[in-house]
């Protein structure tokens, strides 16, 4: 069952000189790779998003991979890497303290946690959308009567409002899917960023 998606967050630390996305990208193709840019990892949404986007762009900026969330908001946070795209869920108590600055995000639509701060969409380019993802698997040949017994608990534990309120603090919208959507959402994501 896919749990649900949250948009990522490019953020500059409130240390730099780079306020906008604007100017980000502007001191990108100022300085060809000069922009070290961190998350969570090679390989991850993040990432992919990022190399999409300096495609699109025609700009090259430098990978910094971080192995995980918490040492990328640890040097995030101190202004170890002046760039970071990463999960609003992981980034939300850093803006709220002003230690990073949210340049856009990367979901279709403004975030309503973050409504001030435009889309990539919105800014240069059309269509972008790079979220992440939250689900949940079983091995293969897991008996089909175990994972929709499995998707009728997960679906009414999403519906506690303790659980509702926590997942929308960290900016992630509920789907609870079927287990068929997901299969088909993973094809969709696979089909894409391959």
């Amino acid at each position: 069952m896919l749990l649900g998606t949250g948009a990522m967050v490019i953020t500059s630390h409130a240390s730099t000189p780079i306020k906008t996305y604007a100017e980000l990208v502007q001191a990108a193709r100022a300085k060809p790779g000069s922009i070290g840019y961190g998350t969570i990892g090679a390989g991850s949404m993040a990432y992919l998003a990022m190399t999409a986007l300096g495609n699109h762009l025609k700009v090259e900026w430098t990978h910094v991979p971080y192995k995980g969330g918490g040492p990328l908001a640890t040097d995030g946070v101190a202004g170890h890497v002046p760039i970071t795209m990463a999960t609003y869920a992981l980034w939300a108590p850093h803006l709220s303290s002003g230690k990073l600055r949210p340049l856009a995000v990367t979901s279709p639509k403004r975030m309503a946690e973050l409504p001030e701060v435009p889309t990539l969409q919105e800014l240069d380019v059309p269509g972008f959308e790079a979220q992440a993802w939250w689900g949940m698997l079983a091995p293969a040949g897991t008996p089909d009567a175990i994972v929709n017994k499995m998707n009728a608990a997960l679906q009414k534990a999403l519906q506690e409002p303790v659980v509702k309120e926590r997942l929308q603090q960290m900016g992630v919208v509920v789907t609870a899917s079927s287990p068929a959507d997901l299969d088909r959402f993973v094809k969709n994501e696979v089909e894409k960023w391959g």
